[in-house]
């Protein structure tokens, strides 16, 4: 896809869509925790209620929810920050010791420390290339990734 400029992945909670349409049933795929308060407790990654459990194996991608049900810029600034860093390790060890492929948050820019953006960076260091961050992975000639320490 990278190389192909295509980017885009759609998904669909419809299945038949999946046979009628082409478009991919989200749950072949993926796995995702619950979204709104039941998802933003501490120390817990319940999976949705549609969504296979989250160390399931079988499905490649994952999906971390960390929004309550009603938008709150106020609190987006709160649960945007500590908590949402806090989640993304509780969901990492949740999944098997697997990193979200997507985090999907209320108002990414609000926060009060690094945010969501700290948390994609964070996600994609780990699973690009097991470090910290995204900025400890180097790309070297030839496409391949290097670490650096």
């Amino acid at each position: 896809m990278i190389e192909k400029n295509q980017r885009l992945v759609v998904f669909t909670s419809n299945s038949s869509k999946d046979a009628t349409e082409g478009i991919a049933y989200q749950w072949k795929y993926t796995v995702e925790n619950q979204n709104g308060p039941e998802g933003m407790v501490a120390g817990k990654c319940l999976n949705r209620g549609e969504s296979l459990a989250m160390n399931t194996t079988t499905r490649s991608l994952i999906v971390m929810n960390y929004f309550p049900d009603y938008p709150s810029i106020i609190g987006a600034c709160r649960e945007n920050s500590a908590p949402l860093m806090d989640m993304l390790n509780t969901c990492y060890e949740a999944a098997g010791k697997r990193w979200p492929n997507f985090i999907v948050v209320d108002f990414y820019k609000k926060s009060d420390g690094g945010g969501a953006p700290e948390a994609v960076d964070k996600a994609n260091g780990q699973l690009i290339c097991a470090r910290p961050d995204i900025l400890s992975c180097r790309v070297i000639q030839g496409g391949g990734v290097r670490t650096e320490l």
